[in-house]
């Protein structure tokens, strides 16, 4: 088991904006998680891992009328490269974006112009599949990973791209 803490980059390559101006990014939105981890041997060099990442503290929407968390509970399988500290991982997982906002209204840029877009007045939630792929490297008892999260991985229009770099302190032994 592990605990650690990440930089959780969500809509990379400049899909969303983040910025009142509309301005976009390429490492998107920044978010910062807590994620606790659960390595299970199977044999030889594979494993199982569950991954719980949270954002205890929210991000601010633009024009800061709503705060955003995230939670992402990851089921991967994985192994350990041969005579190095590094492994690999693929495996679903399932992203819930919880949106508490103030209700009413809130103008933002929209690319020329600017126009007024709805904030919700109350708690709003957005559960996805994701796809994950990721590689970590090991030095008992620290862990530094790094992640590539699909969401929407069928869908041509509406696929995104997060990427999450994140550091742990395995708690107890590791395999």
């Amino acid at each position: 088991m592990s605990a650690g803490a990440g930089y959780y980059s969500q809509n990379i390559m400049s899909k969303t904006a983040q910025a009142d101006t509309g301005k976009t990014g390429f490492l998107g939105e920044a978010n910062y998680p807590f994620l606790f981890k659960y390595d299970s041997s199977i044999f030889s060099d594979w494993f199982l891992t569950s991954q719980f990442t949270y954002t205890l503290l929210p991000r601010s929407t633009p024009g800061d009328r709503a705060k955003v968390t995230l939670m992402h509970l990851m089921f991967q399988f994985g192994q350990n490269f041969d005579a190095s500290n590094w492994s690999w991982n693929v495996g679903p997982g399932y992203l819930q974006q919880t949106i508490k906002g103030s209700g009413g209204t809130v103008e933002l840029n929209n690319g020329t112009a600017t126009a007024q877009f709805a904030v919700p007045g109350r708690d709003s939630q957005i559960t996805q599949i994701t796809v994950n792929v990721g590689t970590t490297w090991t030095l008992d008892p620290h862990q530094v990973a790094l992640d590539l999260i699909t969401e929407n991985f069928f869908s041509n229009t509406k696929r995104a791209h997060s990427l999450m770099l994140s550091y742990t302190y395995i708690i107890g032994s590791s395999f």
